[in-house]
């Protein structure tokens, strides 16, 4: 989507629950970036919606797990957490707005308070009836949400917490390497 906007990507990160791309010069363009940011999402449920036509024509096996899957990232990925494709969405509208500074300032406001509630509900369902499905994830989008914050005081926490998700990366493309 990048390349097709005019833009040129750095390198591409994935990720145990996504990937991140580091596009040159999207600061610059909220529209572009926000455009960007859906896309994610949207090869989601496009995927999802492509295994489901291909096991319904048998061409390939039904495989519903991984069509359940692809939605459920989608729309975990439109939640407005930043750094999370929702967030970051989110994050363009109030840039347009409000600048840069206040605008980040707000969207990671946002998404602190959303990934602790969901983070609290987790251990909640966790504790209660023994169900820990959305744990790894509410973690992950709690330290995601906490690896925005630049303010000094907070930064050892946030790097404690981001350390143990470091190590879950995957893939790491640069300049003209391929994936």
């Amino acid at each position: 989507t990048a390349k097709l906007l005019g833009l040129e990507t750095q390198s591409v990160t994935l990720n145990l629950f996504g990937g991140t791309a580091q596009i040159k010069g999207i600061e610059e363009d909220q529209i572009k970036e926000g455009i960007i940011a859906l896309m994610g999402p949207l090869v989601s449920v496009f995927s999802g919606f492509m295994w489901q036509q291909g096991a319904n024509l048998g061409v390939i096996p039904l495989w519903q797990e991984f069509i359940e899957y692809s939605y459920s990232i989608a729309l975990i990925n439109l939640l407005p957490i930043y750094p999370l494709d929702g967030g970051r969405i989110l994050f363009c509208i109030f840039k347009s707005i409000f600048g840069f500074k206040k605008s980040k300032k707000i969207t990671v406001l946002i998404g602190i308070i959303l990934s602790t509630g969901i983070l609290i509900k987790n251990i909640i369902t966790l504790v209660l009836w023994g169900r820990a499905s959305g744990i790894i994830m509410a973690l992950f989008m709690f330290a995601a949400s906490l690896k925005a914050i630049k303010t000094p005081r907070i930064i050892g926490v946030r790097e404690n917490l981001w350390e143990s998700t470091e190590n879950i990366k995957i893939i790491k493309a640069c300049d003209n390497e391929s994936l």
